[in-house]
């Protein structure tokens, strides 16, 4: 994932980070708190920028949770 080093830091100004809880993961957070879950070796850069975007413009982020479990309603 190659976001450059001053996007990253311009969006920090917005409360926006990221963790890496295990090697698949990559969780997105804002003020701490985790608003977005993505699949690293799915995820594009540009699918990360509208998540960010939506929280700098005061949107809810979409849901990139896992997927529900089959059945599940």
């Amino acid at each position: 994932m190659n976001i450059p080093a001053n996007v990253l830091k311009e969006w920090e100004q917005y409360g926006i980070s990221f963790t890496v809880p295990d090697d698949d993961i990559l969780e997105l957070r804002h003020n701490g708190k985790v608003v977005a879950r993505f699949f690293q070796a799915s995820v594009s850069v540009e699918e990360i920028h509208k998540e960010v975007q939506k929280i700098i413009e005061g949107k809810p982020p979409r849901d990139r949770r896992f997927p529900p479990p089959r059945g599940a309603v």
